[in-house]
């Protein structure tokens, strides 16, 4: 059972890595090898949380581009420029086109009980925390995994 007195903001990440829209597919992915991370909030100019692009969007849009080479070109294996196209693409494309919206986020003051079962209830792995309506941190579930351990 989680401490009931602890609040998102004890524990959430502060210093985080984001991406605009526009940010490439390619570029995301440099990002999240570089720092060790499975997402990152996607933001506008206003620091609000517009998206959060996930390995799992990524998983999926590789999958959906080898699907589409199959049934358009079943022999793509053995054609070098098809690859090359497809991961020429997959670098350039802007990450609004495979983020996830926001549709759950919390503020700083909620207890981590409730971001928890939020969590659970929506099956995501990360909550964008904001304040008054900007990104003021990122909750994912090893950040709870740590307060539960004892570790924050």
């Amino acid at each position: 059972m989680i401490d009931t007195g602890i609040e998102v903001q004890q524990i959430m990440s502060r210093n985080i890595q984001r991406v605009s829209p526009d940010t490439s597919v390619g570029d995301v992915l440099d990002l999240m090898y570089e720092h060790r991370i499975s997402a990152l909030p996607v933001v506008d100019e206003a620091e609000h949380c517009v998206g959060i692009v996930t390995i799992t969007d990524l998983v999926t849009l590789l999958r959906s581009t080898e699907q589409t080479l199959k049934s358009d070109y079943p022999h793509f294996d053995d054609c070098l420029w098809a690859i090359d196209m497809v991961q020429r693409n997959l670098d350039s494309d802007p990450v609004r086109n495979i983020m996830s919206e926001v549709l759950v986020t919390v503020s700083p003051d909620v207890s981590l009980e409730r971001a928890a079962k939020m969590m659970v209830i929506e099956n995501v792995h990360h909550l964008p925390v904001m304040m008054d309506r900007k990104l003021v941190g990122f909750l994912s579930s090893i950040d709870i995994a740590r307060a539960i351990a004892g570790e924050v």
